[in-house]
């Protein structure tokens, strides 16, 4: 039995240092051990359509951060001068160059284009990496751009600089009420649909302005710096909407009255050059009848077609007109309504833009250049379009502010005080108003909380 228990004992003992040995060959990471461990799971790539609503808020962050610093540097500069407010606007005109590209990107994925899912993943990267940048260097000069301002030492010039140009703008915008009226006396509805309203929020602006700064007012007197400051922001953003507005009307009544003036000369020469003849007679005779939209004529003019082999200087200009009138159109609603405008509308006005910046010279290549025009028309009244749709879709949203509360209500739908969510992101609930938007990029444009709005 002594012999049997011994080889027991051994084959025991040759099997566990069998295991053992194995084990230790397994796990060993010097040369010649297999060293194989499980390697972890690499994380599933976010679906395409994540990326692309991620990279959407992206861009409308990084467009908001431009505007709103774009906005506040023109009160720096005001109050410092150019030369002290360089550093800032280098800062800012990198965020814009990145920020254009960033569009320009995002337009060309709205087109289609590349069609291969890799690559446009690509195109989605590059977009947030422009967007990151173009934020990062505006948060990296938000702490001087305050220490230039001084606003939470001595918020009192400020406020006195914003008050001069409340008034100003409370006269501006009798005069461009009675304006508004008579273009609606003179012109089709639809000539001034796109500011038919615009006097009555700047007036809702106006309304908020003089509620800021009273509140920067009450503060300066209680010693609070950080209060004043915030309101004095809040005022700032009010007026400068104000202003928008206000231009907007009086600029419409320049582009009705260079329409109709350039008309009769485009219908005689299109006429001449064989277009359709029927559409230039429907066109003449709606512009001899009665009120019209003189830009619509032209657009329709264009639209039937001249010699393009004879594009002259009357024809450019007045497709330039009918673009430019678009452009502008689109980009006061956008800005002045940016709380609620999405990335699609932004997107739009910026390809439209580009369109007529990149036009080639009409000198020596005046068919496309007329193309141009054509085009960023189109693409500036799409934009102008879903930006109506945001603005009309925000208004259903459960956001405190509305009409009667001093004009809350337009400074949260115009982005000049931001909104904070009350509970979760998407989870449902209210928001309410936090502080007003500053200079700077998305970590520190908020930066601002005080004022009970």
């Amino acid at each position: 039995m002594l012999p049997v228990g011994v080889l027991v004992v051994a084959c025991v003992l040759a099997a566990y240092a069998y295991l053992t040995r194995k084990r230790r060959l397994n796990s060993r990471t010097t040369p010649g051990g297999s060293g194989a461990r499980p390697r972890p799971v690499p994380p599933a790539a976010p679906a395409f359509d994540v990326l692309d609503t991620d990279t959407r808020a992206a861009l409308v962050a990084a467009d908001e951060a431009v505007r709103t610093s774009e906005e506040e540097l023109d009160s720096a500069r005001a109050a410092a001068g150019a030369e002290a407010v360089r550093p800032f606007a280098d800062a800012l005109a990198h965020a814009r160059s990145q920020l254009a590209a960033a569009f320009r990107l995002r337009q060309e994925l709205d087109e289609g284009r590349p069609e291969d899912e890799a690559a446009r993943r690509g195109v989605l990267a590059e977009i947030a990496a422009r967007c990151e940048d173009a934020g990062r260097r505006l948060d990296a000069e938000a702490d001087a751009f305050d220490r230039l301002r001084a606003l939470d030492r001595d918020a009192a010039p400020a406020v006195a600089a914003a008050e001069t140009v409340f008034r100003e703008l409370t006269a501006r915008t009798g005069a461009a009420e009675a304006t508004l009226t008579a273009l609606l006396r003179q012109y089709a509805p639809a000539a001034s649909a796109p500011v038919a309203r615009h006097v009555e929020e700047a007036k809702d602006r106006l309304m908020f302005a003089t509620t800021s700064l009273g509140g920067a007012r009450q503060a300066l007197d209680a010693g609070d710096g950080a209060g004043a400051a915030a309101w004095v922001r809040a005022a700032e953003g009010a007026v400068d909407q104000a202003a928008v507005l206000v231009a907007s009307v009086e600029r419409r009544e320049r582009e009705l009255s260079d329409a109709a003036r350039m008309l009769p000369g485009l219908l005689a020469a299109y006429e001449a050059g064989h277009a359709h003849p029927a559409e230039l007679a429907a066109v003449r005779e709606e512009s001899t009848a009665g009120p019209y939209d003189p830009l619509d004529a032209l657009r329709r003019v264009h639209r039937a077609g001249g010699p393009t082999d004879k594009v002259d200087t009357a024809a450019l200009d007045t497709a330039t007109l009918v673009a430019r009138a678009s452009v502008a159109a689109a980009g006061v609603h956008i800005a002045t309504h940016r709380g609620a405008v999405g990335s699609h509308a932004r997107t739009g006005l910026a390809a439209a833009l580009s369109r007529l910046e990149s036009a080639p010279p009409a000198a020596s290549d005046p068919a496309g250049a007329l193309h141009a025009a054509a085009a960023a028309d189109a693409l500036a009244r799409g934009a102008l379009a879903r930006s109506e749709q945001d603005a009309a879709a925000y208004g259903q949203r459960d956001v405190a502010g509305r009409a009667g509360d001093g004009g809350l209500g337009g400074a949260l739908l115009g982005g000049i005080v931001l909104t904070v969510p009350d509970g979760e992101p998407g989870d449902g609930t209210r928001a309410h108003a936090g502080g007003p938007a500053c200079f700077g990029g998305p970590a520190t444009r908020a930066r601002r909380a005080g004022g009970s709005w």
